[in-house]
């Protein structure tokens, strides 16, 4: 049987692609088609080249010449793959066949979570894959590859200097995290003053923790991250530091409006000051206390309170707080925050909960550790911690979220830290919807999912170990 092209054609319309339901000829996917004798040559052009059928399509296409033709025939398939592209004269980026766009209008959705496993994925299918991670305000892509100390390089190509990007799990990857972190000037030896700039934790409060993993939910509450410019002076026990900070309501816990109903930072409008002194009691006795101001912060939305919504006017908070050290084995530590003003977001107009009043936000945090010994190996360490937040009148839904944690640990060679930690919570207030929603958005008029009732209790088991 002489063989065409005519019944190459024939046979392939019996040929369906999975996901669009026609047949290979119909869609326009066979391209390149020769005869020669019994010698049969074709590409198919699929809709993208981590298709998870592309075998599946290949074995296909051959049994269809073989079955409906001739099954002396040599079949030879080529599999590729044209994704439609933007509209316009000359690549975007030369080189780079497909551009996948992972954006959001708001944070905290999970962009680079799904950006980093849809990009493995497709090396595991066996794409060449590059990520760039243009998130400006929180990149993470760095933490999740696991390239935090990586720097890339610059290499001059065909006349022009670039970056080559670092290398992790097969992806390609150019973020901006590896250029995004602060910087500390000065030295403390030859002077009590020194400046940092970038991105940085604001000096507010004391917001570490007792506890050998979770941290208190004062460090949730009222502790702050965002990009800024700090100065401070240490010397002679006496700490002072204060902090330009960006504001906008993208850095939650240190949100100033910036004009414009934006949630972007774009201002040099937040401010932060801290001063602490340490007293030296006895040579094995010392205790620090201060207290810290900040210009704004996150409890100064209105009713229904979402993230990143921002805010008509800026609610300022305080927090003071102390460390007693005792023989650098017994350590105790105290913090109280709250906001100067009423959070208006806590007062929901709706029947029936418009009977609770708009309230201040406040947060205690009162914990203690201690060293069962002090030489050895393995050092054990046994921890306690009670802390708050309060965001609403007695009564409130919203009104508490209280958690206890008691924990263990045993640090090996100062490298390597086994824990466990037992925790309660009494009481569920989130942030998002506190006080309920818009009717039927996504909550129905006058409820919300917080509950000071809501209990919960739990075991924490876990490593951490330093190479």
């Amino acid at each position: 049987m002489n063989i065409t092209k005519e019944h190459v054609l024939e046979a392939l319309k019996n040929v369906d692609d999975p996901d669009l339901k026609k047949d290979l000829v119909t869609l326009g996917m066979i391209k390149e088609l020769e005869v020669d004798g019994k010698n049969v040559r074709f590409t198919v052009v699929l809709t993208t080249p981590a298709c998870p059928m592309k075998e599946m399509i290949h074995k296909a296409c051959v049994n269809a010449v073989l079955h409906y033709i001739d099954e002396e025939a040599n079949v030879a398939v080529k599999m590729t793959s044209d994704v439609t592209s933007r509209k316009g004269s000359g690549p975007m980026l030369p080189n780079v066949k497909n551009i996948i766009g992972v954006a959001s209008g708001k944070g905290g959705v999970g962009k680079s979570t799904v950006a980093s496993n849809l990009a493995l994925a497709l090396v595991k299918l066996g794409a060449s894959v590059g990520l760039v991670d243009a998130d400006i305000y929180g990149p993470s892509q760095t933490i999740m590859f696991d390239v935090m100390d990586a720097k890339p390089i610059s290499k001059e190509i065909d006349g022009v200097h670039k970056m080559i990007p670092i290398e992790s799990f097969g992806v390609k990857l150019l973020s901006i995290g590896f250029f995004t972190e602060y910087k500390v000037f000065g030295n403390l030896n030859k002077s009590p003053f020194y400046s940092a700039v970038g991105k940085m934790d604001a000096p507010f409060g004391q917001m570490g923790t007792v506890n050998p993993f979770t941290n208190s939910t004062m460090w949730h509450a009222f502790g702050g991250l965002g990009y800024g410019a700090q100065i401070g002076y240490n010397k002679g026990g006496l700490h002072a530091k204060i902090m330009l900070a960006q504001g906008g309501a993208q850095f939650r816990a240190l949100h100033v409006p910036v004009g414009n109903a934006t949630a972007v930072p774009s201002k040099l409008n937040n401010l932060v000051a801290d001063l602490n002194y340490k007293l030296v009691i006895s040579d094995k006795v010392n205790l620090k206390a201060g207290a810290s101001y900040k210009k704004g912060g996150a409890y100064c939305q209105g009713f229904p309170v979402f993230h990143f919504t921002p805010c008509e006017e800026n609610n300022p908070e305080y927090t003071v707080y102390g460390t007693l050290d005792v023989n650098n084995r017994l350590i105790v530590m105290a913090s109280f925050a709250k906001t100067f003003d009423e959070w208006e977001g806590t007062f929901n107009p709706t029947p029936p909960l418009n009977i609770f009043e708009a309230s201040k936000v406040s947060s205690l945090s009162l914990g203690a550790k201690y060293d069962l010994n002090k030489v050895g190996k393995i050092k054990h360490t046994l921890s306690g911690e009670f802390s708050n937040f309060i965001a609403g009148p007695n009564g409130a839904p919203w009104e508490r979220q209280n958690q206890y944690v008691l924990g263990y640990q045993a640090l090996m060679n100062k490298s390597a830290k086994l824990f466990v930690e037992i925790f309660r919570t009494e009481g569920f207030a989130p942030l998002n919807f506190i006080s309920g929603s818009a009717d039927f958005d996504p909550f129905p008029p006058g409820t919300t999912h917080s509950d000071r009732d809501a209990n919960s209790m739990g075991i924490v088991l876990g490593a951490q170990i330093s190479f």
